[in-house]
């Protein structure tokens, strides 16, 4: 009887245009490019270049393995006050003049904050803090950043540094 209250109550929310808070995004279908600790040209730090900026932020792989900065990176500053995410995908080894190298940003035209993850999206199993990163593999245009809170979506483009 109580579900049946509740089930009625939700119908009449719906019926009268009030607005329910949208679901958690949550971990969905995993590429099957996803990285993972096994893969150690991505995962050994000792491997790659050194870097002296601050403002650089490692992404992990969903099995929690920190990934090196020359396969994917979050800059957040520097010559830009934009975040910007730099990668390949499939994952590898880049170097900045690599013409593989994606970057993504906040600055670039196409940015919105509060996006709805497209159905064709899927889950890179990268990880940054609370935050996944997702993408279509088909289209390289934006990637979306995925936490409770909803989904963010990053535009191809940016800053490029010197």
């Amino acid at each position: 009887m109580a579900t049946l209250a509740i089930v009625a109550g939700l119908v009449t929310l719906a019926a009268c245009g009030s607005t329910l808070p949208r679901p958690a995004v949550t971990p969905g279908r995993l590429s099957t490019d996803a990285p993972s600790c096994k893969d150690t040209p991505l995962t050994d730090l000792s491997q790659e270049p050194h870097y002296e900026a601050n403002y650089l932020e490692r992404w992990k792989t969903a099995d929690g393995c920190e990934l090196r900065l020359d396969v994917i990176l979050t800059r957040h500053g520097g010559c830009s006050q934009s975040v910007d995410i730099l990668f390949a995908w499939p994952l590898e080894v880049t170097r900045k003049s690599d013409r593989r190298l994606r970057e993504y940003s906040q600055s670039a035209p196409g940015y919105q904050g509060d996006a709805e993850l497209p159905r064709s999206a899927v889950d890179t199993g990268l990880r940054q803090d609370d935050r996944g990163l997702w993408l279509i593999p088909s289209d390289d245009k934006s990637v979306w950043l995925v936490s409770e809170g909803g989904a963010e979506r990053l535009a191809r483009g940016g800053v490029s540094c010197a």
